[in-house]
């Protein structure tokens, strides 16, 4: 499971560095006193990446690496290899939700994106000359080649779509059948908006906010986020289309917005002028706010990003360093408790125990001070009652395991089999009968030993052997 609290403490980290970042974006225009859709667009993809980059997360693993005394690098502290039975139940209870929530809403974007394709299956490459005319038009004045005009009659709304990758990569225009009737400021009003789009990259950066809401499905502020993304880049469209355009005014493409207005259009897989109406009235008083469309210095939206950053990480880094911490403190508390406790134990999955060991168990050490050198220990003993017999300890990392294969004759003896962690002092077991085999995987490095326990009154031989696997 420590893979698990691990994934899970980071996606927490980036999530809250992400999210508060978003919400200096939202405070930053009210000490601006406008707003800026250049900038504010440029800010919304800068927190969906801050969502993928892990600093936090990285500050607190890099500070807890230490050089050992044998040359290399170690982990120090719990918050990386630490596992307690608390906090092995709440991961494996956290985990499973997480997911059970990553793998429905990935199938619920899988079942929209085959939609879409299915949909767009029924495209027909449109020939009517007026309508060609002005996309070639808009082709060569907006520099942009790999895109396609095409009719569907199962759309509804003109959309937008993209296929293949780098080079090889084409966008398709698709419209309506009914749009063979669109007036020419109409279509002009569509084909630019479109094109726009093709232009700033908004299908990518769509798919790749996508992909975070996944990822973080359990974040409202992630899905929040997306919405404001898709929002500032529609309302940048919008202006870019009217910026300067000598066929139709602003009016008009407002006028234009407010018919349009759908929000049964609207899918996450494609891009389209047309959308709900609450943003439809948003992108209407934005045209009406910005008179001019200006488009700051690459260096000034790199300083504000830096800026935005800094903002975001500083509290986001003090607050986990302060939650590992308190997690390192936790299991050393929890540990003590185990350790004050003679019958303290946790079960754990396949009906394997965790406990430490208090020391009311006799054990037999088997070649003390020894480390095993090969692979395979045989078990062939006669144990004494209430007795544990510990084999050759080996140095383990988390992700080897032991396999123990074990027989008693006698089967109405019920025995302990397990491996021992000889400086974490705890143990993990099964209780078995007759024949058994059983794999107990490390969950942190350190020196490990196999073990046999009678647990019966009377003695028992035992066979078998113990495999080392590293």
């Amino acid at each position: 499971m420590i893979w698990i609290k691990l994934l899970l403490t980071g996606l927490c980290s980036v999530g809250l560095t992400g999210s508060v970042a978003y919400i200096c974006t939202l405070l930053a225009p009210k000490f601006m006193g406008r707003e800026e859709p250049y900038l504010l667009l440029a800010w919304q993809k800068f927190c969906i990446v801050l969502y993928w980059v892990p600093v936090p997360f990285a500050v607190l693993c890099l500070s807890r690496l230490r050089l050992g005394s044998d040359g290399y690098l170690q982990i120090w502290g719990e918050f990386a290899t630490g596992m307690t039975p608390e906090i092995y139940r709440i991961c494996r209870l956290v985990g499973i939700v997480w997911i059970l929530g990553f793998v429905g809403m990935a199938v619920y974007f899988l079942w929209k994106e085959l939609r879409v394709l299915w949909t767009l299956r029924g495209n027909i490459p449109a020939d009517e000359e007026v309508y060609l005319r002005i996309f070639e038009s808009y082709k060569e004045r907006l520099k942009v080649d790999n895109v396609a005009l095409f009719w569907n009659d199962m759309l509804a709304s003109p959309v937008t779509y993209s296929r293949g990758r780098g080079k090889h990569k084409e966008y398709f225009i698709v419209l309506p059948i009914e749009g063979e009737h669109y007036p020419e400021k109409q279509f002009r009003i569509i084909v630019a908006h479109e094109m726009h789009h093709i232009i700033n990259g908004s299908l990518k950066w769509r798919k790749f906010g996508l992909m975070t809401v996944l990822l973080h499905w359990f974040n409202p502020i992630a899905h929040l986020q997306l919405d404001q993304l898709v929002c500032w880049d529609e309302i940048l469209c919008d202006l870019q289309s009217c910026d300067s355009s000598p066929w139709y005014s602003r009016r008009e493409y407002s006028e234009c917005l407010a018919e349009f207005s759908d929000s049964g259009s609207v899918n996450a897989f494609t891009i389209s002028l047309i959308g709900m109406k609450s943003q439809t009235l948003r992108r209407i008083m934005m045209m009406s706010k910005v008179k001019q469309l200006t488009k700051p210095s690459k260096w000034i939206v790199a300083v504000s990003c830096l800026a935005l950053t800094a903002v975001a990480l500083a509290p986001v880094s003090t607050v986990f360093a302060k939650g590992a911490e308190m997690q390192e403190n936790a299991v050393a508390v929890e540990e003590g408790d185990f350790l004050s406790g003679s019958d303290r134990s946790v079960a754990l999955d396949g009906g394997i125990i965790i406990a430490y060991d208090d020391g009311s168990v006799e054990e037999i050490e088997l070649n003390p001070g020894m480390e095993l050198q090969t692979d395979v220990v045989t078990l062939d003993n006669t144990i004494p009652s209430g007795t544990r017999v510990l084999y050759h300890y080996r140095s383990m990392k988390a992700g080897d395991y032991i396999t123990i294969s074990s027989n008693c004759k006698d089967s109405s003896i019920t025995y302990r089999i397990g491996i021992k962690n000889r400086d974490q002092n705890y143990i993990l077991y099964q209780d078995v009968s007759g024949f058994a085999n059983y794999t107990f995987t490390i969950d942190e490095d350190g020196v490990y030993s196999a073990f046999v326990q009678n647990t019966g009154d009377v003695a028992m031989t035992v066979t078998g052997s113990a495999t080392y696997f590293d």
